[in-house]
């Protein structure tokens, strides 16, 4: 493992910076997840480095983003986001910066995720435009070469976190929908009914997937065992790992048919059990999920679920 060790520059990217065109790097940056954002709401991005080359190309990735990556956050009135904490410590550091040398094929892309949040603070509403830079050697400084992005509209609306657990986007609709106080069967019939028919945002708005991630013992002490960031980079993966139109296990396996058989709850708990069958080219396949489920103030949340084969037909 390669290691560097350099001073600290602290610097706002300038969005005057130009892309280096003849490195045949490109970056693009997208919102991961679809979502409505309040104030210190956790912004997803997703940033992908392209080779439009006819030539592979190598660069640096650091083990601490904050040396390969930056974030340009301002205002429509062009008044830069305050830097977070987190950023402001992971670049004070002066422990050695450990990096990895990448190589991309001609087409080929480098994706990953990135919290906006871990950059910097953005605490009123508002619009904000967001770009990101990426250092292909390392930022050192303010004159290091960047590569930098497209530009994002990052909408912030007042309100709380409190309020985001309870919205997100429906893309295919093109609505917002909210968590509604469903019955515990109605919960689950909404989460089934919307993953055979390919719904993603409608198919995860009922899933509490933090303890869905943590419902293994092996899983709960790796995850308690992550830093706040790491936490939020493997729930996002989860998270699209589950919406894959391609899943085939747990949760997110796609029922051909389902039919609730029966539903008992406490004021704070409850259990739906579903039989569900799944339709291959010369049999079905019966299974029977029983969903466990919590109450979050008025709006119930799927957090674990055991299967039982019943056999085929």
């Amino acid at each position: 493992m390669k290691r560097i060790t350099y001073a600290i520059a602290l610097s706002i990217l300038s969005c005057a910076a130009s892309a280096l065109e003849t490195d045949g790097i490109e970056l693009t940056i997208r919102f991961y997840d679809k979502a409505i954002y309040f104030p210190n709401s956790t912004v997803q991005i997703k940033l992908e480095i392209y080779n439009n080359s006819p030539d592979p190309v190598r660069f640096k990735m650091a083990g601490s983003r904050f040396f390969s990556i930056d974030f340009d956050v301002r205002s429509v009135s062009n008044v830069p986001a305050d830097r977070s904490k987190t950023y402001l410590v992971g670049r004070g550091n002066d422990a050695p910066v450990y990096f990895r040398e990448v190589s991309l094929e001609p087409g080929e892309r480098f994706g990953f995720v990135e919290a906006l949040d871990d950059y910097v603070e953005i605490t009123e509403p508002g619009v904000y435009l967001v770009r990101a830079g990426f250092y292909p050697e390392l930022h050192r400084g303010a004159d290091d070469s960047v590569v930098m992005s497209n530009t994002l509209t990052l909408t912030i609306h007042p309100g709380t976190a409190e309020s985001e657990d309870r919205i997100a986007v429906d893309i295919e609709a093109g609505e917002i929908r909210r968590r509604a106080a469903l019955p515990p069967d109605e919960v689950v019939s909404f989460m089934l009914n919307a993953r055979q028919h390919g719904l993603r945002e409608q198919f995860l708005l009922y899933l509490d997937l933090e303890r869905l991630f943590t419902r293994t013992d092996a899983a709960d002490n790796q995850y308690r065992r992550l830093s706040e960031a790491e936490r939020r980079r493997v729930l996002s993966q989860f998270r699209e790992e589950l919406a894959a139109p391609e899943t085939k296990d747990g949760i997110a396996l796609i029922p051909t048919s389902f039919e609730i058989v029966k539903t008992s709850y406490t004021p704070a708990e409850a259990t739906v059990l579903v039989t569900e069958r799944f339709k291959y080219p010369n049999f079905s396949e019966i299974k029977e999920y029983t969903y466990y489920l919590y109450r979050n103030d008025r709006v119930w949340l799927i957090y674990d679920y055991a299967v039982r084969n019943l056999g085929t037909e």
